[in-house]
């Protein structure tokens, strides 16, 4: 290993000691339901229930408890969310003054929680990138440091903190999937993983949207991705870090890149199999397992699950959309005779196969229903399978018009 791998290592080995009293050691399950579904052993770091909801904690602690050691009252950051409340939490715990720039788009619950931490919160630009460029500006002339949420020894430092809890509860470990925006988070894993059991294959996980460190990893040249939009706001990066990618030369095996489809499957079954609410960056390295896109067939693997700080409208938006994709929740659209009576006709079915509804539409001025004709759109809920086809046979057999979709 390089001397900056040695440096990394050693620091991270520091930083366990450092952090234990103020961060938790968060647990680490096998799944029987993903081990099932797989047909591999796999196992889940269970970052999410971190404080701040997020590994990034960790990180920034460790590099603001060294900023208050050469005498740095003020901390500056840019953060889409995670990184931000890890830095106000952190700045809160040493008696420091923290700045986040936030891009403008960041979930609101994100903005609220890095104020509730005690930081001034500013929010600057349309992306990370852009809030980091404000952030550097603020920075100048002023007696400040600014705490970067990946290209920092001391940030990856201690997010390689993690790494230690995993190897002293997995012997004989196969692969490790890990999210990836700006690398830290890798980097450090890695960094310790391939200093103490180097057979551990390291799998770094990305967007589709935001390719940039898988892209930079196959060329051997750190590149920029265009600007794109993945629901995983927290690995939606345009470039590496010098440093990590450095790092991740030596200490990742592979990348592999998942849509927001399966990173939405992802969060979904987390939460049904496991009862875990994880956000889709938190997700992306068990969406990467179920794409089957690395063979892991009767393996030992472990996820890093990164984070939980979803916006609650988004994870109503994965229950419901997953729902309908799995064909457990449907949109029943009915042409029926505008009288009495010819709405119970409809629900009469609905009832008879133990459809639930969830929402129901009448409508009959629109200019497209014909006369003399309603429209009935209805959501509910499926039990059974085959519960679609009977309802069709009903609906059938009184003569009415449909459609499931």
């Amino acid at each position: 290993m390089s001397y900056v791998l040695d440096e990394i290592f050693n620091l991270s080995r520091l930083a366990t000691e450092a952090l234990s009293p103020f961060i938790h050691k968060t647990p680490l399950i096998r799944s029987e339901s993903f081990s099932k579904l797989t047909g591999a052993e796999i196992f889940l770091k269970l970052e999410n229930l971190q404080k701040t909801g997020a590994f990034k904690v960790r990180g920034a602690l460790n590099a603001c408890t060294i900023a208050k050691r050469e005498g740095v009252n003020e901390v500056v950051a840019a953060s889409a969310g995670n990184h931000a409340q890890g830095v106000a939490l952190a700045a809160n715990i040493l008696g420091m003054k923290s700045t986040i720039f936030m891009p403008e788009f960041a979930y609101p619950n994100k903005v609220e929680a890095t104020k509730n931490y005690g930081a001034n919160v500013i929010l600057a630009g349309e992306t990370y990138d852009d809030a980091y460029a404000y952030a550097v500006d603020y920075a100048k002339n002023k007696e400040v440091k600014i705490i970067h949420p990946f290209d920092d020894k001391y940030v990856i430092s201690g997010q390689g903190t993690i790494a230690f809890e995993i190897l002293s509860e997995i012997k004989n470990l196969d692969y490790l999937f890990v999210p990836v925006g700006g690398g830290g988070l890798i980097t450090g894993v890695g960094t310790v993983i391939k200093k103490i059991a180097p057979e551990v294959k390291i799998i770094g996980v990305q967007t589709d949207s935001y390719p940039a460190f898988a892209e930079s990893f196959k060329q051997r040249r750190i590149i920029d991705t265009k600007r794109g939009y993945s629901i995983a706001d927290g690995i939606s990066v345009k470039r590496p870090g010098e440093l990590t990618f450095r790092i991740a030369t030596e200490v990742v095996d592979d990348f592999v890149t998942v849509n927001d489809e399966i990173i939405m499957a992802a969060m979904f079954l987390l939460l049904e199999r496991t009862k875990m609410v994880a956000e889709p960056a938190g997700a992306a390295s068990l969406a990467a397992i179920l794409s089957n896109k690395i063979d892991i067939k009767s393996k030992k693997v472990g996820a890093i699950i990164s984070g939980g700080n979803v916006n609650p409208l988004l994870l109503a938006r994965v229950i419901t959309q997953s729902l309908r994709q799995e064909g457990r929740m449907v949109r029943l659209v009915v042409t029926i005779p505008d009288r009495p009576g010819s709405l119970r006709n409809v629900l009469e079915c609905v009832s008879k196969v133990k459809a639930n509804v969830v929402d129901l539409i009448h409508l009959r001025n629109e200019p497209w229903i014909p006369p003399a004709m309603a429209t009935v759109e209805i959501i509910v809920e499926v039990i059974r399978g085959e519960t679609l086809e009977e309802l069709g046979k009903c609906l059938k057999d009184k003569g009415l018009s449909y459609e499931i979709t």
